[in-house]
C-alpha cells in the first residue's frame, strides 16, 4: 500500500487478490440464484486461499483493513465512518461477528484476525481514511468478470431545497464513500418512499470505486462504494414514480431537462421547481400539479443521468 499526503493506494497484488475474491464470489452468487438459494452461503475457495497465501504479512494487513472498511460502511455505523470515529460510542460497540458477512468473517479468520473482538473508534478512523481514497480510485488491474461500469443509487424523502440544488448544477460531488449498486432494481427500492424520490444512473467507464458486491453483508444489493465527481448529462422526470417507464430510456420520460438550462430562462426547470410544495405535501403530489406548459406533474421520480469524471 502506498500513501502520499494521507492518500491510500493499493498495490497491484492486493488489487488482484480482491478481484479474484470478488470474481469467485460472483460465480457463487450466480449459482445460488439459479438454484433459488439465499446468498448467505458464500464460501471461501482454494483460489482465494492461494492468492491470500501469496501475500506478505503487510499486504494481508492491508487486505484485512479493506474488508473491515467495507464492512463498517455497509453494515456498521455510517455516521461513525463519516465522522472518522468521533461520533463512535464505545458503550454500544459490537463484536465484529455481529456486522461481518459470513464470507468476510471466514476470510478475516483465515488471515488470523480475531473477529470476536469489538469494533473500536480507531477502526472507524481507519475505515474513513481508507474509503476516502479507495472509493474514488480504480482498484482493479484487470477487468473483473462482472464489470461495474454502470452505477445506480436511489434516495427518497428529499426536500424541495435539495431538488432545487440538484437542478442548479451540472456537476455532482459525492464527498464521502457512498453505497451505489450495479443493480437498477436494488437502487430503485431506496427511491420508493415519500417525496421527493430520486434515482441516479451513472456511467462509470473507468470502474472507479471499491467493489463490495461479494463482501458486503447484503450481497443482493450489489454494492460499489464510490466517491468523486459526476457530470450530470440529462435530468428526466417520470410521473407516478416511474412505475410504467423504463428509467434508462430518456426518450420515454414525461419531462426531459438540460442540466445547463438556467432558472432565469423561465423554462421547464423553473416551472417544476415553482410547482413543488415547500413542505412535504403528499396529497398535492398524489393529486398532481398543473404546469404553465399544460403538462401535469404527478408523484414525480427525478432521475439524474450522469458520467463519472
Amino acid at each position: 500500500m502506498k500513501t502520499a499526503l494521507n492518500e491510500v493506494k493499493l498495490d497491484a497484488r492486493i488489487k488482484t487478490a480482491l478481484r479474484v475474491i470478488n470474481d469467485k464470489l460472483g460465480i457463487q452468487k450466480k449459482h445460488l440464484k439459479a438454484l433459488q438459494f439465499g446468498l448467505d452461503d458464500l464460501e471461501m475457495t482454494g483460489a482465494m486461499m492461494q492468492y491470500i497465501d501469496d501475500l506478505s504479512t503487510s499486504e494481508r494487513k492491508v487486505l484485512i483493513d479493506v474488508i473491515k472498511s467495507i464492512t463498517l460502511l455497509t453494515s456498521g455505523n455510517v455516521k461513525s465512518v463519516r465522522s472518522r470515529g468521533r461520533t463512535f460510542d464505545s458503550e454500544l460497540a459490537e463484536p465484529w461477528t455481529e456486522i461481518l458477512s459470513y464470507i468476510s468473517e471466514e476470510l478475516l479468520t483465515y488471515m488470523k484476525f480475531d473477529v470476536n473482538q469489538k469494533v473500536t473508534k480507531k477502526d472507524y478512523a481507519m475505515a474513513a481514511r481508507m474509503l476516502s481514497s479507495l472509493s474514488s480510485q480504480t482498484n482493479v488491474v484487470a477487468s473483473p468478470m462482472e464489470k461495474y461500469t454502470k452505477l445506480h443509487r436511489g434516495m427518497s424523502r428529499l426536500d424541495k431545497n435539495t431538488i432545487n440544488f440538484l437542478f442548479s448544477t451540472d456537476r455532482l460531488i459525492i464527498p464521502h464513500g457512498s453505497s451505489f449498486s450495479t443493480d437498477l432494481i436494488e437502487a430503485w427500492k431506496f427511491a420508493t418512499n415519500t417525496q421527493y424520490n430520486t434515482l441516479y444512473i451513472i456511467d462509470n467507464p473507468e470502474m472507479k470505486g471499491l467493489d463490495a458486491r461479494g463482501l458486503s453483508k447484503y450481497p443482493h444489493e450489489n454494492e460499489v462504494i464510490f466517491s468523486g465527481e459526476i457530470r450530470i448529462d440529462k435530468i428526466t422526470i417520470n410521473n407516478n414514480r416511474s412505475n410504467a417507464k423504463e428509467p434508462y430510456e430518456i426518450s420515454e420520460a414525461d419531462f426531459i431537462i438540460d442540466p445547463k438550462e438556467s432558472f432565469f430562462d423561465k423554462g421547464l426547470k423553473s416551472m417544476i421547481i415553482d410547482a413543488l410544495p415547500e413542505k412535504e405535501d403528499t396529497f398535492t403530489m398524489n393529486m398532481g400539479v398543473d404546469l404553465p406548459n399544460g403538462k401535469r406533474l404527478h408523484r414525480p421520480m427525478f432521475i439524474f443521468h450522469g458520467t463519472v469524471v
